[in-house]
């Protein structure tokens, strides 16, 4: 949204004309970034993790100390999960494009002895840090072919 202030009749534009405009400006970015019964946040959208496949949510809150519901996790709570996350024995895991985002500096990751047989191309985007990765005992039957592109760090693949 624009506002475009024009100059008054002595070609200066008066205090009020400025002060309304930065108020105006102000509204329209609320209005955009904040839905009803939400408060503002520079840092993730309002449903926090609540959209990842539910293992996933329950691995990211069992990292977090201070966070309980999956609304309130922000991008720094994210990116500030160091260590491993394991996610194992789920007869019929279906994972998520995105599923991990966030997740920069986490190393280690153990995806195994589950029923996953397929991945999404994106399941593993912002795992940037990520030295380790282990999908052994599933049924996967095919990989799709930048699944472990942005992996730069990535040390050990284990897909037996």
């Amino acid at each position: 949204m624009r506002f475009k202030l024009t100059p008054s009749s002595t070609g200066r534009r008066s205090v009020a004309a400025l002060t309304l405009a930065v108020v105006l400006a102000a509204l329209a970015f609320l209005a955009v970034s904040v839905a009803p019964n939400e408060t503002a946040s520079a840092e993730t959208g309002s449903a926090g993790i609540c959209d990842r496949t539910q293992v996933v949510q329950n691995a990211i809150l069992g990292k977090l100390s201070d966070v309980s519901e999956c609304g309130n996790v922000t991008d720094t709570h994210l990116s500030g999960i160091t260590g491993e996350i394991i996610i194992l024995d789920n007869t019929e895991l279906t994972l998520k494009d995105d599923d991990f985002e966030g997740l920069s500096s986490l190393s280690v990751l153990y995806i195994h002895h589950n029923g996953l047989s397929a991945l999404p191309e994106d399941v593993f985007d912002g795992l940037s840090g990520l030295t380790e990765l282990y999908l052994y005992n599933n049924v996967l039957g095919a990989l799709p072919e930048d699944v472990f592109e942005g992996l730069s760090n990535l040390e050990t693949l284990s897909l037996s």
